[in-house]
């Protein structure tokens, strides 16, 4: 799948109405350099959310599949309510290699970086 094309090509700023269309994303982006930051904003609000991260990674979860038998502190769970940037090593990494190591060995410690910040 071509990945910088419509929905999915997010190297430049958009708004979420514009790409969300019918379905949302629970969707794998590869991050392409160490440290990469990843940017959500709203500039009506001025609320700015900064992630940046050492992984190779990125999930982006857009809550577009929700049961509205869940409840939130504004009532039933809606379509895309929420988003989730969830960094890590890319999926299927077990199957291939160049897509990062997942694996610990006992006593084994690794670290990595996973920073939020938000701007109010």
């Amino acid at each position: 799948m071509e990945l910088n094309t419509g929905k999915y090509d997010l190297t430049t700023p958009k708004y979420f109405k514009d790409v969300l269309e019918t379905d949302g994303f629970d969707t794998a982006f590869k991050l392409n350099k160490p440290q990469e930051q990843i940017t959500l904003a709203e500039p009506s609000i001025g609320r700015k959310l900064t992630v940046s991260t050492n992984r190779n990674g990125l999930i982006m979860y857009t809550a577009d599949a929700l049961p509205a038998e869940i409840s939130t502190n504004r009532g039933p769970a809606q379509r895309w309510i929420g988003v989730a940037l969830e960094p890590q090593t890319l999926p299927d990494a077990v199957h291939f290699s160049h897509f990062g190591d997942v694996t610990m060995m006992p006593n084994q410690t690794k670290t990595v970086v996973m920073k939020y910040k938000l701007e109010e």
